[in-house]
């Protein structure tokens, strides 16, 4: 239902195979989340929500904050590198990628959202931080780069359509984007093409 806690930390040269469950947060269905420290993430799709929870007491998750996401259907979050601002996808038609001031846990803001081709119903799936860029697989758009050098101003600098015969909502397409290969490449991963593997020039938008 929710999301559980496994204890990774045994001896022997291959990891763990049998983990210990030693938690679980289970306020909510967890579609997706993010752990950092001892803060876990949550996107908590039926509820429409992205909940902070603390983690410190592995038996005892508590939920700290929550704030509604544009399109109250929370598919995905994460968080910048310096934890100051979180960005959300909502896997509906039409939905936004929405960036959110999170210093103070307690009082999350919406800062800016983004659309990708508004009025064509195109549906984000995951977005993922990387050095102050935001990659999204946009179901029918394929693979969209925004510059969030200022969240406040979410800035389109590239896309790729995996599947270009494919449009507006709809699951077909681009389903997920992975920006951390050491080289720099981008992967996106269609659903009806397969692999593909992106260059980026990695360069800032105007303001």
């Amino acid at each position: 239902k929710g999301a559980l806690i496994l204890d990774l930390n045994v001896d022997g040269d291959f990891g763990p195979t049998n983990p210990k469950v030693v938690g679980a947060y289970n306020t909510n269905y967890v579609h997706d989340g993010f752990v950092r420290g001892d803060t876990l993430w949550t996107s908590e799709i039926y509820q429409g929500t992205l909940t902070v929870v603390d983690i410190s007491d592995k038996t005892n998750p508590e939920v700290l904050s929550t704030v509604f996401t544009p399109n109250n259907f929370t598919h995905n979050n994460w968080p910048s590198d310096d934890n100051q601002y979180m960005y959300t996808t909502d896997e509906r038609s039409g939905a936004f990628v929405a960036a959110y001031d999170v210093s103070d846990i307690y009082n999350m803001v919406e800062v800016d959202r983004y659309q990708s081709s508004p009025g064509d119903s195109v549906i984000p799936h995951n977005a993922f931080f990387k050095d102050d860029f935001v990659f999204v697989s946009y179901y029918a758009d394929g693979v969209i780069a925004i510059d969030v050098t200022h969240p406040d101003v979410m800035t389109e600098v590239g896309r790729y359509d995996t599947a270009p015969e494919y449009e507006g909502g709809g699951f077909p397409g681009c389903w997920g984007v992975y920006p951390y290969l050491p080289s720099g490449y981008i992967l996106g991963s269609d659903r009806q093409e397969g692999l593909y593997v992106l260059e980026f020039d990695y360069e800032r938008g105007a303001y």
